[in-house]
């Protein structure tokens, strides 16, 4: 797994599993993509989107906005990995971390 954690000042982590089951171009657009969670600080506005969904749940389209924002910072990150690798590198990358054995990995998958 990869992703990008911590609210005010974020960092990325990246399991050895992972590092072992990518080749570079793949690592590359991995980083790339965590990378732009990190620069747009994505995990404080993760948790700013949930909270405003959770409070306003009585609001019949705030499940949907939620999931539309989530999709806009996912498809925002997935921009810049392909801006410095190829798309078949992004493509492999995702790949590999849904098929991998950890079933917690499937669920927590940071690219979209």
């Amino acid at each position: 797994m990869a992703f990008c954690y911590g609210f005010l000042k974020p960092r990325i982590a990246v399991t050895a599993g992972l590092l072992a089951r990518l080749d570079d171009a793949q690592l590359l657009a991995v980083l790339a993509h965590e990378q732009e969670h990190l620069r747009r600080r994505d995990p404080l506005r993760y948790l700013l989107i949930d909270a405003v969904a959770k409070g306003a749940i009585v609001v019949p389209i705030a499940s949907t906005w939620r999931h539309r924002k989530e999709a806009e910072i996912e498809l925002a990150a997935d921009r810049a990995a392909l801006a410095v690798a190829p798309r078949a590198a992004l493509a492999g990358a995702l790949l590999a971390v849904l098929s991998s054995p950890s079933p917690a990995a499937a669920g927590l998958a940071g690219l979209s």
